[in-house]
């Protein structure tokens, strides 16, 4: 594991720490962190996010707040620590599938019954 994936897995760590400290106060704060960080990326992705942790009207909103509120605090930090690694380094390798996705042996067909 590269430098910087280790400080990746650490601050997404230490930002789930924070969030539970005190979740209903941090939440909002870390979803504008990331507002701030991402600048002006995945505008539509952070809205959808934000609307489902925030706003009880939304059909995620219980989902998401059983996540964050009725499993295991251990269990949820693994888990998220271990999808956005998992997200950002297959970020950078994922243009080079897509790029490679036309060719024939990128991606084989099933064989049809």
């Amino acid at each position: 594991m590269q430098l910087s994936d280790k400080i990746k897995k650490f601050s997404v760590g230490q930002a789930i720490d924070y969030r539970n400290r005190n979740p209903v106060k941090n939440l909002p704060k870390l979803l504008d962190w990331a507002d701030t960080f991402c600048a002006g990326k995945f505008e539509g992705q952070r809205r959808a996010i934000r609307k489902a942790c925030l706003d009880p009207t939304d059909a995620h909103y219980p989902m998401v707040q059983h996540i964050l509120n009725d499993v295991d605090p251990g269990v949820r930090k693994t888990t998220l620590v271990s999808f956005s690694s998992t997200a950002t380094s297959s970020a950078a390798s994922g243009r080079m599938r897509c790029a490679s996705a036309s060719s024939s042996t990128a991606f084989p067909r099933a064989a049809r019954a």
